[in-house]
């Protein structure tokens, strides 16, 4: 391995503190390294010189539909390497198997795989920062131990029982989360809501969203953000509103939020410009 692009996504931090963990693992082991924001990245148009990386947190057992998206785009891979990262609260059935026959239908050498264990970001009641900070190192330490098993090619794509067979369900789920109706009645069902009381018209949500799916109306700067009807659950509006003004329904008002880096380190990857 000589170089490695690595597209990523995060909402809250976690899988950005994964990522940059890699990173700097890579450079110390003399490995290039390109970080590219799956969200603001056109797949058709992309070029990968030597080593894919793939990088996103786990949502319903699989992953966000504009990521899904994004990797059936990919270009053919010409027998180049890929490897995968993910973070989760839990256990995941929808990515590691699917998308390793997607890598290869696509010409991809499936290089390894690792699934990480990081802070829930979805909580009512978030863990105290002592148990955060305890499953974030844990996390962090295993990042940096799949990118030097990566860097000397001693990795493999794993693949057990449940993800083979027992989790097609899980699969047909992830397939199923891509569709517009669904993902339509997901944004209805969670109810994604801004407090105009506490909206402090900031709109910070607003480039934050990766979908666009948080506008202001008929473009007024002085108006509360309207939410739209493709909502990803990624969680990054709600963990870095400033005055806690969005939420799902009842879930988290008015309550802590959970976030595993700074707003300006997701600014500095992620910040996207506001129409």
């Amino acid at each position: 391995m000589k170089a490695v692009d690595l597209y990523h996504f995060s909402g809250t931090g976690n899988t950005l503190l994964i990522v940059q963990s890699m990173a700097r693992t890579f450079l110390d082991r003399g490995v290039a390294v390109r970080l590219h924001p799956i969200e603001t990245t056109d797949s058709f148009r992309i070029a990968i010189s030597d080593t894919l990386g793939l990088a996103f947190p786990v949502a319903v057992q699989s992953t966000y539909p504009f990521v899904w998206r994004f990797i059936n785009a990919l270009p053919k891979g010409e027998g180049k390497p890929a490897f995968l990262v993910d973070t989760l609260a839990g256990y995941s059935g929808g990515i590691v198997r699917p998308l390793r026959d997607l890598l290869l239908r696509k010409g991809y050498v499936p290089l390894g795989e690792k699934e990480i264990i990081m802070p829930n970001n979805l909580s009512k009641t978030p863990a105290s920062e002592t148990a955060n900070a305890s499953i974030i190192r844990k996390g962090m330490d295993q990042a940096i131990a799949f990118a030097a098993a990566l860097a000397t090619n001693r990795t493999e794509w794993k693949t057990g029982f449940l993800t083979e067979y027992g989790m097609l369900f899980m699969y047909l789920l992830a397939i199923g989360m891509m569709s517009k109706p669904v993902q339509h009645l997901l944004s209805k069902a969670v109810f994604l809501n801004i407090d105009a009381k506490r909206c402090a018209r900031c709109h910070l949500c607003v480039s934050l969203c990766p979908v666009g799916n948080i506008r202001l109306p008929d473009g007024k700067r002085d108006s509360v953000p309207k939410i739209g009807n493709t909502c990803q659950l990624c969680m990054r509006c709600v963990a870095y509103c400033p005055s806690s003004a969005i939420h799902f329904g009842r879930w988290n008002r008015g309550g802590e939020r959970y976030h595993a880096v700074s707003l300006s380190e997701i600014q500095r990857y992620y910040r996207n410009d506001i129409e």
